[in-house]
């Protein structure tokens, strides 16, 4: 009976750890592609404003990507005073998503906003601490630049949980393509 229980366990753990590993490529129209982990499901409970959703309530991971055309977002931020017409590109869209977060969230750590390509495309990605209604969360924030549009991503997890996913959650990351 012990083997069997041994088993059963063992067999457990290694269906759990390859859950993990498999990946899912999800494709918003003609738009965007990205590769997730497969434990991840689409939803359309993070943000009304989000072309893409996925979450797994479970594992408290979550990922979401908010696009904006260019030319209309430029006109609305240069109206609202948000930006002058010289902040108008991707480090002006960064400041303008940043400050509004932040004033949300209580800041715990964060690190500086890093220029890199993703695959091929103009970006900026942070990662912030933070919290929020008593929860601690971490977050990887990537703000990409495509042809028309300018891409939020958005990808966050419990505090506690960042060692866990933080491959996950670059990987994905780094997994956005405009098509």
């Amino acid at each position: 009976m012990k083997k069997i229980c041994v088993f059963i366990v063992l067999l457990t753990i290694l269906y759990a750890c390859g859950d993990s590993e498999k990946l899912q490529e999800v494709k918003i129209e003609n738009r965007y592609s990205m590769v997730l982990p497969a434990f991840l499901k689409p939803t359309e409970d993070l943000n009304d404003d989000a072309s893409l959703q996925y979450a797994n309530t479970a594992k408290e991971f979550y990922l979401m990507v908010i696009d904006e055309d260019k030319e209309e977002l430029n006109a609305a931020l240069l109206e609202s005073g948000s930006v002058d017409s010289a902040s108008m590109n991707l480090e002006g869209f960064c400041k303008v998503i940043l400050n509004a977060y932040k004033e949300n969230v209580k800041i715990l750590n964060e690190s500086e906003l890093e220029d890199l390509q993703i695959n091929g495309l103009k970006a900026k990605k942070i990662f912030i601490e933070s919290a929020n209604d008593n929860t601690d969360v971490f977050v990887e924030y990537a703000f990409i630049e495509g042809k028309k549009d300018y891409y939020q991503v958005f990808v966050w997890t419990l505090l506690s949980q960042k060692d866990k996913y933080r491959k996950q959650i670059e990987e994905a990351v780094a997994s956005f393509r405009e098509l």
